[in-house]
């Protein structure tokens, strides 16, 4: 079973399996377009539990706009051609208006089935809808009882967030002779393995652009491999700072509020805003210093600025996220300090 699962993926399984089963509900309760349902299943498969719920009223929904719409335009235009655009012309501005895109196809697909049978009755709009039902139920329980891919990726991330902070936590413990390099450059190499085995299994798990639904993911992956990028160059610094330890103690506190604000949900512009003012006074010439001085606060200013680097790119990731992926953000956020929570206990 692991070794299909390697190659084929469980989103494959669950869809193969849930096309099947809406099949054959289909064609036990003698619906017409039976083979419909197994379209609406491989439509309404998400890779996580919140998007399915949300897909499933969507589409249900809009289903039953479309049929009503459907029978309004038949009944006074009759069946055909001129009848179905403007069933269209009504039906996609509501859809948009709604919010409701995601059903604009398989709703409009259930109404083509009332236009080759001719019939707005009782009977046929009960099937077409009974077809809607079916196939988005089916992946809906398909994602909420058989586990997918995002009770692992939140596992992924909350795994690769204690390394990250274990990183920082060595590197403020560094910076004041509290911990050796090498604890930090195994930190560093184990959270880049974790990125590269994360972004596999979101890939393994998407294929060729089947679902757009862990874009978010890859993005959050994507920063945290940009951030471990700004970590390896603070790493460089940390040796020569721990020997000038006006430097590095200031340094060491300013790593320990860096790390607090990467910790919560929500960052802290007027503390980012501290550290900033102080790298701009290490930039500051001074008077009277001596080469091995000016290198010292050469190396703190590039420490400094990877620092607010590693900040800032989380900003801009959470400025540049939807309002919807903005809410994952900080559920996925809520359920990391849930698990890290319960590890303590």
């Amino acid at each position: 079973m692991l070794t299909l699962k390697k190659f084929i993926g469980l989103r494959t399984l669950k869809t193969a399996f849930g096309a099947g089963l809406g099949i054959f509900l289909a064609h036990l309760l003698n619906l017409d377009y039976g083979v419909n349902t197994a379209i609406v299943v491989i439509l309404s498969l998400q890779n996580t539990k919140r998007k399915s719920l949300n897909l499933a009223g969507v589409r249900i929904l809009s289903s039953v706009i479309a049929l009503l719409l459907a029978k309004l335009v038949f009944t006074l235009f009759g069946f055909g051609p001129i009848s179905f655009s403007i069933y269209l012309l009504l039906f996609i501005p509501v859809v948009v208006r709604l919010k409701l895109n995601e059903g604009l196809v398989p709703s409009s697909v259930l109404v083509s089935h009332l236009l080759a049978s001719n019939s707005v009755s009782l009977g046929s709009l009960g099937n077409e809808f009974a077809q809607m039902v079916i196939g988005a139920s089916i992946a809906l329980v398909l994602n909420l009882y058989i586990p997918g891919i995002e009770s692992h990726l939140i596992n992924d991330l909350a795994a690769i967030k204690r390394v990250k902070y274990s990183i920082l936590e060595s590197m403020r413990e560094g910076l004041t002779g509290g911990q050796e390099s090498t604890d930090r450059f195994q930190l560093l190499d184990e959270m880049s393995q974790r990125i590269s085995l994360a972004n596999e299994r979101v890939l393994n798990e998407t294929g060729e652009n089947f679902n757009r639904g862990l874009d978010y993911h890859l993005k959050y992956l994507k920063m945290e491999s940009d951030q471990l990028e700004s970590l390896r160059f603070m790493g460089r610094s940390i040796n020569y700072l721990s020997k000038h330890s006006e430097l590095s103690y200031m340094a060491s506190d300013i790593t320990e509020k860096a790390l607090l604000q990467l910790q919560s949900i929500r960052m802290d512009k007027e503390k980012i805003h501290e550290i900033k003012v102080t790298l701009e006074a290490l930039a500051q010439p001074t008077q009277q210093s001596s080469l091995e001085d000016f290198q010292a606060r050469a190396t703190a200013f590039q420490y400094l600025e990877d620092l607010i680097r590693l900040l800032d790119i989380r900003t801009k990731f959470v400025d540049s996220l939807s309002f919807s992926d903005r809410k994952l953000f900080r559920e996925m956020h809520s359920k990391i300090r849930e698990m890290e929570n319960v590890a303590l206990d």
